[in-house]
């Protein structure tokens, strides 16, 4: 799955990143979390109308995956974590979460919600651009990975100062201690 979206974004010339749990099993154990079950990347929330779109569906469906929305959301509305999923073609699992990231000038903030053209962001989870660009690219289980520039920072505001020693997440499944 991870290799799928990595050639899609790459042939449609997008920047992506992973965050989140896939983030922070890469930082914390230099592999994917044995426990998580998904991946989670981010994208800048200008890309937001054409992961929607017919022909990012048609791409999807060329390198064997298929869109979904989580549950209350879809192009125009989403009221709880917005993103988008993806997932294999006939398989149930796993799943990628593709967030959106507002770009402003100087800081990254996390799309929380959306009505029509109206985002809501998630001021908790706002970076500064240096936090994120350059993506840098590296080989972790031997796949091509996307890191945001400095992760520590990036962790520390998703998960707390201590994200390395301990995670504390409010949606189970996700409830965990390290």
């Amino acid at each position: 799955l991870y290799n799928g979206i990595n050639n899609v974004f790459t042939e449609l010339d997008l920047n992506f990143w992973v965050s989140g749990g896939t983030l922070l099993g890469f930082s914390r154990h230099k592999t994917f979390l044995p426990w998580d079950d998904d991946l989670d990347v981010h994208t800048e929330s200008k890309n937001k109308a054409f992961l929607h779109s017919e022909e990012f569906r048609n791409v999807l469906n060329k390198h064997g995956m298929e869109p979904l929305f989580m549950i209350g959301s879809d192009e125009s509305f989403s009221f709880y974590k917005g993103g988008d999923r993806v997932k294999l073609i006939e398989h149930l699992n796993p799943v990628m979460d593709i967030f959106f990231v507002h770009n402003t000038q100087e800081r990254m903030i996390k799309v929380e919600n959306w009505v029509n053209d109206e985002i809501i962001l998630n001021n908790n989870e706002n970076w500064s651009r240096a936090d994120i660009y350059p993506i840098k690219k590296t080989r972790i289980d031997d796949l091509p990975i996307r890191l945001p520039s400095d992760p520590h920072n990036v962790l520390s505001k998703q998960y707390g100062p201590s994200y390395d020693k301990e995670i504390h997440c409010g949606h189970p499944p996700h409830t965990i201690v390290y």
